[in-house]
């Protein structure tokens, strides 16, 4: 029994690293010019709507890092990161679409957002990712998605506060 306990910690080890996405480790290959691994990685987290990793692949497209430069894509991915809040982003997407306005067909980029957008956008992250904070069991049986009934702020300790302190605020 204790051989099997250690076969599977090692087994869970081994198969954890490889699977999981993380924004420092997208950066650090992105800093090291490892593109490609950077690519994949920033790719795996935007599908998690990380907003970063999804500007950063339009940086990519942008300057053909790990990828073909091709400013089509990166409109597409600097807009997608805009809806998801970044503002830098949605200036760089407005450059280039001014850049482009001569060069190419307006509905190019429209098309390619759109595409982008079934399976990145912020619309699909909120439908299948983002949680539920309510009591009820969401039921598949509806095409209707949940919806958020309450949001709980955070309270800063007054104690805390005026003594300068700062830190992590949990809930209680």
């Amino acid at each position: 029994m204790k051989l099997f306990t250690y076969f599977l910690v090692f087994f869970s080890l081994a198969f954890s690293c490889q699977s999981k996405a993380d924004i420092l480790s997208a950066t650090l290959d992105y800093n090291t010019g490892k593109y490609q691994q950077a690519f994949d990685e920033f790719k795996r987290l935007s599908k998690l709507g990380h907003k970063d990793a999804i500007y950063n692949i339009g940086v990519m497209y942008l300057y053909g890092q790990g990828v073909s430069k091709n400013l089509i894509d990166a409109h597409s991915w600097f807009s997608l990161a805009a809806d998801f809040g970044l503002d830098e982003a949605r200036s760089a997407a407005r450059l280039i679409e001014q850049e482009l306005a001569e060069k190419e067909d307006p509905q190019l980029l429209e098309i390619s957002l759109n595409k982008l957008n079934q399976t990145f956008g912020y619309e699909r992250y909120q439908n299948t990712l983002l949680p539920v904070f309510n009591d009820k069991q969401y039921q598949l049986t509806t095409s209707i998605p949940p919806q958020r009934l309450h949001t709980v702020d955070a309270k800063y300790p007054k104690e805390a506060y005026e003594k300068g302190i700062e830190g992590w605020v949990g809930f209680g």
